[in-house]
């Protein structure tokens, strides 16, 4: 076996048996249930216009340390306000668009009214 070989076959093996090393200190003797731990929140609110004048979020986040569901203020860890970008300039008029269908005929009419009636004729001879 030459010298590189005999030095890759040992540090291979050192590897492994560090890692199997490694994997023993893992074993618990008995399982240990531990404490319930708090929950992160995170706050999504508007951003005022002063602070994001195209309309914005600010994002609050922090531990629910008294366990209510919502976030306090003095449980607030961080606060950014995330902006809207500027309106971008308009787009150039597109072109006008083909002629639609003819509609449909509209319904008759009703009937005018009767005429007058004509006068009497002339006596015959």
């Amino acid at each position: 076996m030459t010298m590189l070989n005999q030095r890759k076959t040992t540090a291979a093996t050192l590897i492994l048996l560090m890692c199997l090393g490694a994997l023993a200190g893992c074993v618990a003797p008995e399982e240990v249930e531990g404490l319930d731990g708090s929950s992160s929140l995170i706050n999504l609110e508007a951003a005022s216009t002063a602070d994001c004048p195209n309309g914005g979020t600010v994002i609050t986040s922090g531990v629910d340390v008294d366990g209510d569901g919502s976030l306090d203020a003095t449980e607030a860890v961080a606060s950014t306000v995330l902006c809207n970008g500027s309106d971008g300039t308009s787009g150039a008029e597109g072109a006008d668009g083909t002629d639609g269908a003819d509609g449909a005929d509209g319904a008759d009419g009703a009937d005018g009214s009767n005429g007058a009636d004509g006068a009497d004729g002339a006596e015959g001879a």
